[in-house]
Formats: structure tokens, C-alpha cells, sequence
């Protein structure tokens, strides 16, 4: 059908049969123009039963690297290999894990180790497109938390009720870590006092039943429940920096907003118990301690098309939080590339401009170049990024995606 609506809205209704599932592999939808008809196709094979072809397809179209790229479509091809696993399961990524590529890692070795230990962002602003089942896994929480204007208190992360789910939150100056099983709450607390600024916070449920809870690699608390979940969590969706008041999982009042920020690295980890894999190394976990951390304030000069700061300096492989804001009577972002991307940046935000989905994607280009980037700011808003500065000293463009704004709204991060 030439409408994407059209395309899209017949994969969500078609039966999950087998016959549809090979309708869907004969034709070209996986490979879709559209990429919101694509991972639609990709979560509704997910949703099908076990084919071998489609495990054979699902390994063709992870290599495609606009799959890889893109902020979603890796999640859905994920989802959909959950259901036909066989071709990545007998991929061996042991060399590969130990050498990526200048790019990383490429999208089918992610999807090879997520089989047996899964990795999902963690982000305050897009929820996991395909909420993970915890039962029977072992379950590891890493965080990168950045104080901000507000309270430090709230919910980092949380999934499942107070019948059984767990969670991770602030609530009078302390870190708490709650697991409830079959009605049955244990909880596990950090002393008050937390450290300034920002910190790294590590806690997990083990084979055993063992929690822990450790911030900046020092563990300051441990407990033990009945061991991993065997029940699935219900809601199963993971709610990020918030939760709601009929799915409380702790002890805490009301329903709750983290008034802190994430690092874009941030991470839940599940894991068959006894697998011994080789880990992906977290270079923003591994430094943020070491390289320190620093705060930037940045906004834009009102009426000017100018950012307030030309240049700020931060350390190389620090942890940085920038808390822009915008008291401009136009929207704004704040995208930050690599070293010498700038141009590179500048055409595809012109390219993106003359996209009618431009809009949707906050005007920030889908490409390697992009660091990091806010969504679309607007007029008196305000937005904060944390993220970890990169290893290599130089000078690194930030600039105003808008449409017409980045050749005047620029400037340079220094690392040193």
C-alpha cells in the first residue's frame, strides 16, 4: 500500500501465524522506507512462531548498518530474535568482544551476547521498547547520577508491584534497594549523605538471593531474599525516573519524579545465572570516578542566535553534566559532536530540515559523529545531559540543530 499508515497498521492487526509470518518475510517490509513501518514488521515477528527463515533474515538485516544506527530499531530486531534465536545464538563473538571495531561493537555481537546477558538503556526521556521478562535472571543496575536544581530523591528505576517486582530510589537522603517477592519486602540502604555532585551507583540481585548496593564501586549495603524472580513482573515495563502510586515497590509516599539526571549510559543488565561471557567493557563506568566530574551551565542568549559560551574545558574521560537552558522565544537544542564534525553535523541538520519527520527527531542527525545531544528545548525550558567527556584532548564542536541555526549557533568543548 503506498500509505506507511496503512503498512503499519495492517502488521499491528495481522493474525501470528505461521502463514503470516511468511508473508511477511516474501515481501520487502523489513527493509521498509519508512522506519516506524519497519520496526513495527520487526516487533510483530516477535510476536510469531519460531522460523528458521526468519532467524536467517533477523542475522541479514542486523549487519545493515541504518539498522544498527538508529535509536530503536536495534531494540525491536532484539525482540524479534527472542522468538527465532538460532542463528545468533551460534555466532562466536569472543573475538570480536575482545576487538571492536573504531565504530564499537557491531549490532549482531550486541544481539549475540544480549541472549545471554541482556543490556537495556536506561532513559529518563524513551522507555524499553520491549519491556524485559526478569524471571530466572540475575538482575544488574548501574547508574550515573548527576544532582540537580531539585531534591535529590525519587525513583531511579523500578518494574513489577509490592507483590513482587523491585526497585531503586532516593527518599530521605539515602539510596534504597528494594526487592519484593511473593508479597514478602526486603530492603537494603545506603547510610544519609549521599556524595555530591554526581556518583556511580551499582546494585544487584544474584542466584543466591544476595543483594547489594554499592556506590562508586564501594559497596555500603547487602541483604538476601528468597533468591531470583520466578513470577513475571506485572507491569512488565520498567519505569524510569518515576513511578506511579499503584505500583509502589519500597517505602516511600506518592508518586514520584527523580529531580536528579542520568548519565545516557546508564544500564539494566539481566544474565542467566552461571554464564561466564566476556563483558563489554563500560568505559563510563570505569572512569567516572577516576576522571572526576563537572558541571556547565549553558543557555542561549535571548534574541541573539548566540549560545552564552562560546567554549567551556572539561577533562578527558571526565563525567560532564550540562544543564542548558533556553530563555529564547524560539525552540533550541544542544548537539555535541566529535572532533572536526562540525560541517559534517551542519549538513545533515540541513539535510534533516527538508525531512517532514525532522520535528520527531528533535532536528539531531542519526549519525556516528553526534555525541550527545538534548531533545528540542522550549522557550523558558530547560534541559540537563550527563554524559562521559571523550578520552582523546582536542576540540569538540557543540552547535543548534534547528533548522538555519547551526553555522551561527556554535561553539567548542575543549578536552584536556
Amino acid at each position: 500500500h503506498p500509505s506507511a499508515g496503512v503498512r503499519k497498521n495492517a502488521l499491528m492487526v495481522i493474525p501470528r501465524t505461521v502463514s503470516s509470518l511468511q508473508a511477511i518475510l516474501s515481501s520487502n517490509i523489513l527493509n521498509d522506507a519508512d522506519l516506524h513501518v519497519r520496526k513495527t514488521a520487526f516487533l510483530a515477528i516477535s510476536e510469531m512462531p519460531f522460523s528458521e527463515d526468519a532467524a536467517k533474515k533477523l542475522l541479514e538485516l542486523a549487519e545493515i548498518e541504518e539498522n544498527g544506527n538508529d535509536a530503536y530499531l536495534p531494540q525491536a530486531i532484539f525482540a524479534a530474535v527472542l522468538s527465532h534465536p538460532t542463528e545468533f545464538a551460534k555466532r562466536d563473538i569472543s573475538t570480536a568482544l575482545q576487538n571492536p571495531t573504531e565504530k564499537g561493537f557491531s549490532l549482531p555481537d550486541r544481539i549475540s551476547r544480549s541472549l545471554v546477558s541482556e543490556q537495556y538503556p536506561l532513559d529518563q526521556r524513551n522507555s524499553i521498547l520491549f519491556p524485559p521478562d526478569v524471571v530466572g535472571k540475575e538482575i544488574s543496575l548501574q547508574l550515573i547520577i548527576s544532582k540537580a536544581d531539585n531534591p535529590l530523591e525519587g525513583v531511579l528505576v523500578a518494574q513489577g508491584n509490592n507483590s513482587n517486582g523491585y526497585s531503586l530510589y532516593i527518599f530521605q537522603d539515602a539510596l534504597h534497594f528494594a526487592v519484593a517477592q511473593n508479597d514478602k519486602l526486603t530492603i537494603i540502604s545506603s547510610k544519609k549523605g549521599l556524595p555530591e555532585e554526581q556518583f556511580v551507583i551499582d546494585a544487584g540481585l544474584k542466584e543466591d538471593g544476595s543483594m547489594s548496593l554499592n556506590i562508586n564501586g564501594a559497596e555500603i549495603a547487602k541483604g538476601k531474599t528468597s533468591g531470583l524472580f520466578q513470577t513475571e513482573l506485572s507491569p512488565r515495563r520498567v519505569r524510569v525516573g518515576q513511578n506511579d502510586s499503584r505500583n509502589v515497590v519500597g517505602k516511600y509516599e506518592g508518586t514520584w519524579w527523580f529531580g536528579g539526571r542520568f548519565s545516557n549510559k546508564s544500564t539494566l543488565a539481566l544474565q542467566k545465572p552461571g554464564t561466564e561471557i566476556q563483558t563489554i567493557p563500560s568505559e563510563t563506568m570505569a572512569t567516572a570516578s577516576a576522571n572526576g566530574s563537572v558541571v556547565v551551565k549553558l543557555a542561549v542568549i535571548p534574541h541573539e542566535m548566540k549560545f552564552s559560551k562560546s567554549s567551556f574545558t572539561v577533562k578527558a574521560g571526565a563525567q560532564v553534566t550540562i544543564d542548558f537552558e533556553n530563555p529564547d522565544f524560539m525552540q533550541h537544542n544542544l548537539v555535541i559532536g566529535q572532533k572536526g564534525t562540525m560541517e559534517i553535523i551542519g549538513k545533515a541538520a540541513d539535510d534533516l530540515a527538508r525531512n517532514p519527520k525532522g520535528a520527531e527527531q528533535n532536528y539531531v542527525p542519526k549519525i556516528p559523529e553526534v555525541i550527545i545531544a538534548t531533545r528540542l528545548v522550549d522557550p523558558e525550558g530547560r534541559e540537563s545531559i550527563v554524559f562521559t567527556a571523550p578520552t582523546e584532548p582536542g576540540e569538540y564542536p557543540f552547535v543548534c540543530t534547528v533548522p538555519g541555526h547551526w553555522r551561527i549557533m556554535n561553539g567548542i568543548m575543549k578536552v584536556e
